[in-house]
Parts: structure tokens; C-alpha cells; sequence
């Protein structure tokens, strides 16, 4: 007995359409954080729409508020931290040097999405649940850096308040200097090592 060609590919033809469809989603996500990292908070949907190569109806369908897609985007970057941490506590290199390059990490995405959370306000469910997941990975990396060094008063909240620094919009006397965030990492890590 013979298969009805038009039905797989009936069935064949949402699968393809589900997976165009994510892809899409992903990249309009990227687009969105690469605008707000290049272009701040006000950069609109025609400007994510031109960087993820999509038209904007596109991003409007994906995400009609805006609200939906900042939170997205904070999602999402929590999500790859908590990657990066979870991938630093189970290097298999020293535990400081992966420590020192979560750090790096930690600060620069602080650096680059300096205003986010502020943008969004309240966090919602998801967002809540996101950053706890992100202090629970948090906490086994301090444990290991513990075990070389990190000061025993550095946990994980001490840890993103710090990498928080670097988020700051004041007024820079220094004018930016080129080398100024590579000297404040190892400032701030050669403080949190005993």
C-alpha cells in the first residue's frame, strides 16, 4: 500500500513553518540586542527590522509591545550569563582564571545593556525566576573561587552589584578611556582576591 504523498507533506509543511518561525524570532532577538546595545532603549522596530534582515511586520508579529520584547531580551541575556556561569563552575581550567573570565563577561554585558532593567520596571515572573536561576549558578562559581581565593565576603549578589558598576551613565571626567574597562576588571578582581 502506498503513502499519500499530500499528506506528508501537509505534515511536513507546519514543522517547516515552526521552524522558520523560531528562526525569525531569533533573529529579531539578536537584532533587538544589538540596537539597544548600538543605537539605547529608543531604537525602533524599523531599525531591529533592517539588522535581523526581516521585514518589521515581522517583529511587530512577533512581539506587538514593546514590553514583550524588552523582556525577551532580558531573557535572553540572563539566560546566556547563567550559560557562561554554569559553563565557568565546571571548567575544567583553574577556577579563578574561569572565574576572572565570567567576571569579564558579567561586566561587559552589564556595560553593553546599561539601563535594561530600568526600562522594564517591575521584573515579571520569568524574569524573577531567570535571575534566581542565574544566583543559584552564581553561587557554585563563588564557592569554587572561594577555594582560591575569592574573599569569603563576595557571594553572588556582591558579585553582580559589582559587575553592576559597570553599567553607570554618570559623567565620565576620563573623557572614555580606551583601556579604562580592561583596568577596572583587574582592579575589582585583584580587590576580591585575598
Amino acid at each position: 500500500m502506498g503513502t499519500d504523498s499530500s499528506a506528508v507533506a501537509g505534515s511536513e509543511a507546519p514543522n517547516r513553518l515552526r521552524a522558520d518561525a523560531e528562526r525569525n524570532r531569533e533573529r529579531v532577538l539578536q537584532a533587538a540586542k544589538d540596537a539597544f546595545s548600538s543605537l539605547g532603549f529608543d531604537a525602533s522596530y524599523h531599525d531591529i527590522a533592517r539588522l535581523a534582515q526581516v521585514g518589521v511586520g515581522t517583529v511587530y508579529r512577533r512581539f506587538p509591545e514593546r514590553t514583550a520584547l524588552l523582556e525577551a531580551v532580558l531573557l535572553d541575556i540572563l539566560e546566556e550569563l547563567t550559560t557562561h556561569a554554569a559553563r565557568a563552575a565546571t571548567a575544567q581550567q583553574d577556577s579563578w582564571q574561569a572565574f576572572e573570565v565570567f567576571f569579564d563577561k558579567l561586566a561587559s554585558t552589564n556595560r553593553r545593556y546599561a539601563g535594561l532593567s530600568e526600562q522594564l520596571g517591575a521584573p515579571c515572573r520569568p524574569v524573577q525566576i531567570a535571575r534566581d536561576g542565574l544566583l543559584d549558578k552564581l553561587q557554585v562559581l563563588c564557592a569554587q573561587a572561594w577555594a582560591h581565593g575569592l574573599r569569603e565576603d563576595i557571594g553572588p549578589r556582591e558579585l553582580l552589584y559589582l559587575a553592576g558598576l559597570f553599567a553607570s551613565r554618570e559623567c565620565n571626567l576620563a573623557g572614555g578611556s580606551s583601556n579604562g574597562h580592561g583596568l577596572a576588571i583587574r582592579v575589582i578582581l585583584d580587590g576580591l582576591r585575598l
